[in-house]
């Protein structure tokens, strides 16, 4: 039986990242699942096509209130954020 994952846009290192784990997770469980992974649109974000990226990486936070307030909750939610993270101009 194959089971179905759909979405309407996935990145491609998270899909790297998810089959790669998925595999991991089904031989650690000894399962025999197959999955076919379905997507309408797919986002380039891998750091070695960078130049060609379809997603937003910014080098700097701007220097504006509500965005420094904002990158402080996530830095205090643990999320990987460096917290010498350069903001300003």
């Amino acid at each position: 039986m194959m089971d179905y994952v759909v979405v309407i846009a996935n990145h491609t290192s998270g899909t790297y990242y998810l089959q790669t784990n998925f595999a991991k997770a089904k031989q650690e469980a000894k399962k025999n699942i197959s999955v076919s992974w379905w997507h309408l649109v797919e986002l380039e974000d891998r750091k070695s096509n960078i130049n060609e990226s379809d997603v937003l990486r910014p080098r700097k936070l701007p220097d504006d209130e509500r965005t420094q307030k904002y990158a402080t909750t996530l830095i205090c939610h643990d999320t990987k954020i460096p917290s010498d993270f350069p903001v300003g101009r």
